[in-house]
């Protein structure tokens, strides 16, 4: 009897159905303006879906994952994965590819980057010198955050230490793109003691920001702009 390594899926089960060349940094990400966007492509629709939610199941760094419900022109079915722009990328990809082995056996792994019309050998090396891996939206983030703010607050690994309390950076972007990904648009906010006390303390610091509480996520938008902050408390 073969493993099972997620929900219905067993080792070797996709081999010969993913295509050994991946796209990097060729698409746009859904979440975050700066993300890296990794593309796997796959012979048909269900093994895509199967990808999808075995890269789901793992629970790496990674911001999300997706399949296309369509294929693309040359008939593949993409799986879109995004990844945070910084220092860990390498590592994080190099990690699932190793996992996504146990369902398709060894890979020859080839990368095509963004502006290149041939593919390279995907290893650290070529990662590092084809792959940008400095975060700009990090600066613009800062910016956003500290031209409003009534003192000057420091972001240290995609995180916001305020007082006592400390929140990951999830996301930043378009308001309305934000919602959408994050399904908030027919939620209510969160109100409640905790939610006062928390955006207590950010209105203290960002008083010229609309901030609340949806489902996990603090959010915070300022309404001179189409931009929104989301955040999350770090237990």
């Amino acid at each position: 009897m073969k493993k099972e390594l997620s929900e219905g899926l067993h080792r070797f089960d996709l081999r010969g159905l993913l295509d050994n060349v991946l796209s990097i940094d060729e698409y746009n990400s859904k979440i975050e303006d700066d993300a890296i966007v990794v593309a796997f492509y796959l012979l048909d629709e269900p093994p895509a879906v199967d990808l999808d939610q075995f890269i789901q199941s793992l629970g790496i760094d990674v911001l999300d994952s997706e399949a296309s419900e369509q294929p693309e022109k040359n008939n593949k079915w993409p799986v879109f994965v995004e990844f945070y722009r910084d220092k860990n990328f390498v590592n994080n990809l190099l990690k699932l590819l190793s996992l996504i082995e146990n369902l398709t056996g060894p890979m020859n792994w080839r990368f095509k980057p963004y502006g290149k019309k041939l593919s390279y050998s995907l290893n650290e090396d070529n990662l590092i010198k084809m792959i940008r891996l400095n975060h700009s939206v990090t600066e613009e983030i800062e910016n956003f955050i500290n031209n409003n703010s009534s003192k000057f607050v420091e972001l240290e690994n995609r995180k916001i230490i305020i007082e006592d309390k400390k929140f990951n950076i999830l996301a930043f972007g378009n308001k309305e793109k934000i919602y959408n990904i994050f399904d908030l648009n027919y939620k209510k906010p969160i109100i409640n003691e905790s939610s006062f006390f928390i955006n207590s303390k950010l209105q203290k610091i960002f008083p010229l920001f609309e901030i609340e509480n949806i489902d996990q996520y603090t959010l915070m938008h300022y309404p001179l702009t189409n931009k929104v902050l989301v955040l999350q408390l770090v237990d």
